[in-house]
């Protein structure tokens, strides 16, 4: 009887090969193998060759030198010394069984049991499920396949690795485009052959045509906005999951290309236990559903638990770091407390320390950066973020609210219509999120486009009724001047979310135009109450609302103390870097009707500094305006501001307290 067979060449040493990667400066195998088709000017990564030669296998000579090369040392250096013991390949855990192949029969007792299924979330919607298979084979077909013609074999033909063929997807609303992406990333590994004719669907199956060893089949199940993705390696009679990770449901080939280039490194040469955790993936996809949700305390907090879980799983899963960012920055927004934007930035410094590239850590970044007023420079990360992938809805958004921040701040002639067109994209990428109608609505409002504001307001509530996009239809069909229309828009969002604010206080504002003081004040308090039960940032618009019922209600000492509040809140809002004009135009309101209630020391506004603010581009910014100079005798400049005002929001021209000016 023979023994194995003995395969020629040099044994390498896999300590000096290790100690020569330590002090190269190199990581990975994966990179040594790059830096070696980087020197000979080849896109064909010769993986297996330096997986063998680590591993401790016999390899050509000319293979050792190679590796030197990339690793700056002489090739006689690693090789296996006489004192040195011949290095044990390394073993994988062992593989879980494939589903093909589960015996019918009993377990044996003394045999590893399987691992526990891993439970993955449905999305909430019907979505197609998306198997797409490659199966790898040995490299005899390749030399057949090039023909006549051919200018050689490529890089690697001369090293033993294993071959892939690609087969088609079956269902999947992306599955060509990620079987492209993934087939051209994993050509730098393995040699990458059509599917053969009438090839059978299952891997197993396929794994029982002649020349194919292995098949590595990959999983694409929607989750909301994006998918859900695994890949599993099938040989004969096993299957182990060896990568996971999530992808826009709307990525297009070159953002597709960065998550696939990193799912066939991980193939090809990672260690199946390094692939992210199933609970990982599933909390961090449920924090992108909850930030996708309307900004309310509940859906905050899920999403910030949610990714905080993802991290606990996976410590280093940038996207999940990415996630807790944003829904750090909402959280902000929603308290106000200053201590989540130090975390944010934090989060967001982790997510870019561990993918540079991540387009979710990019943007998130841009978003910390808007809220911090530095919206330049959100603006240019967003802009980074479309120029690798122009289908990421959410930094079309967060492009036309930053550019919509700019023109509230009269810093760019041409903001307006930057804000329009991207939060067009928006709404043409994907015109059944509510938050894109809901952007663009904003924009067409401030754009002075009121009933095209209302019918994307409408639009937005059609998709979801949530309580910010029926508080917002009620805000234009009130400007509109129909508050009957405004008033059933607040009530159906206060009975949307009875915890929220927002459908009260609006209330309370058609109570004051239909100058009803007390229910107006009434509604007001109950606001603030709500406020303060869901930890929300106190806001000055509510308090002045709130001082301006008191007043016209006789409660003068309670309006002058509301005022006090409101000043105080309004002088930290322009302060802060992400404060808009008109939120000058508001504090300087507060502090005219504080004087003319309390008088001295009250500061008064003067008129250099009304003068200043009437670039406002705010409809009421406008109106409280024409107020302020009536107030101040300017009769003139107040009927031209009421008039602009107006332009924009005739039902604001009805305010009561254009009566002081009679």
């Amino acid at each position: 009887m023979s023994g194995p067979r003995r395969r020629r060449g040099v044994r390498p040493s896999r300590e000096r090969l290790l100690r020569a990667l330590a002090a190269s400066g190199l990581k990975t195998r994966i990179a040594v193998a790059e830096r070696i088709a980087d020197q000979e000017a080849t896109s064909s990564v010769p993986s297996g060759m330096v997986n063998r030669a680590f591993r401790g296998e016999p390899v050509e000579p000319q293979s050792l030198e190679r590796i030197a090369l990339a690793l700056g040392v002489e090739a006689h250096t690693l090789y296996l010394a006489s004192d040195e013991s011949a290095a044990t390949p390394r073993q994988h855990p062992a593989p879980v069984p494939s589903v093909d192949t589960i015996p019918t029969a009993p377990p044996d007792p003394a045999g590893v049991a399987p691992p526990a299924a891993t439970h993955r979330v449905r999305p909430r919607w019907p979505w197609p499920v998306a198997v797409l298979v490659i199966a790898l084979g040995l490299g005899a077909w390749i030399t057949a396949r090039q023909g006549p013609g051919a200018e050689g074999p490529p890089a690697w033909a001369g090293d033993e690795g294993p071959t892939a063929v690609v087969i088609a997807a079956t269902g999947a609303v992306s599955g060509p485009a990620l079987v492209e992406s993934l087939s051209s990333a994993l050509g730098r590994y393995w040699r990458i052959l059509p599917a053969p004719a009438g090839a059978p669907a299952k891997p197993q199956r396929l794994l029982a045509s002649a020349g194919i060893d292995r098949v590595v089949e990959l999983d694409a199940a929607a989750s909301g906005r994006f998918l859900n993705l695994d890949a599993r390696v099938h040989e004969a009679g096993t299957m182990r999951v060896v990568w996971r990770g999530a992808v826009r449901a709307l990525a297009e080939p070159p953002a597709l290309e960065r998550t696939m280039a990193q799912a066939a490194r991980q193939i090809a040469l990672g260690d199946p236990t390094e692939a992210l955790p199933s609970e990982a993936l599933t909390r961090y996809l449920s924090g992108r559903g909850h930030l996708d949700r309307v900004r309310t305390e509940l859906n905050v907090r899920r999403a910030l638990t949610e990714f905080e879980s993802a991290i606990r799983l996976a410590p280093g899963f940038a996207d999940a770091h990415a996630g807790l960012c944003e829904a750090l920055v909402l959280d902000h927004v929603r308290t106000g407390h200053t201590g989540r934007l130090t975390e944010a930035t934090h989060a967001c410094g982790r997510a870019l320390a561990l993918a540079p590239d991540g387009l979710e850590g990019q943007r998130a970044q841009a978003q910390l950066d808007r809220k911090r007023g530095e919206t330049l420079t959100a603006i240019t990360g967003f802009r980074a973020v479309l120029e690798a992938s122009p289908s990421n809805t959410d930094a079309w958004i967060g492009l036309a609210e930053s550019h919509l921040t700019r023109f509230g701040r009269g810093e760019d002639g041409t903001a307006l219509e930057q804000a329009l067109h991207a939060a067009g994209q928006a709404v043409a990428l994907e015109p059944e999120f509510w938050k894109t109608s809901f952007s663009l609505a904003r924009v067409l409002y401030y754009g002075g486009r009121l009933d095209e504001a209302i019918e994307a307001a409408k639009r937005a509530t059609e998709l979801d009724p949530n309580v910010l996009a029926l508080s917002n239809l009620g805000s234009f069909q009130f400007c509109r001047g129909d508050f009957d229309a405004a008033a059933r828009a607040y009530e159906r969002a206060r009975e949307s979310d009875p915890t929220a604010f927002v459908g009260e206080g609006q209330l309370g504002v058609v109570h004051y135009y239909r100058h009803d003081f007390a229910r107006a004040a009434a509604s007001f308090e109950t606001a603030l109450g709500l406020y303060r039960a869901g930890g929300e940032a106190e806001d000055h618009r509510l308090w002045g609302n709130y001082a301006h019922a008191l007043r016209r209600s006789g409660r003068t000492d309670a309006a002058v103390n509301a005022y006090g509040r409101a000043i105080a809140l309004a002088r930290e809002a322009v302060s802060r870097g992400d404060g808009s004009a008109h939120d000058h135009v508001y504090l300087a309101l507060y502090e005219e009707m504080l004087h003319r209630l309390a008088g001295p020391p009250n500061r008064r506004p003067t008129r250099a500094e009304l003068d200043a603010l009437e670039e406002t581009t705010d409809p009421i910014g406008l109106l409280y305006l024409a107020i302020l100079h009536g107030l101040h005798g300017d009769a003139e400049t107040s009927a031209a501001l009421k008039t602009r005002g107006a332009a924009g929001c005739p039902g604001f021209a009805d305010a009561p307290d254009f009566d002081l000016l009679s």
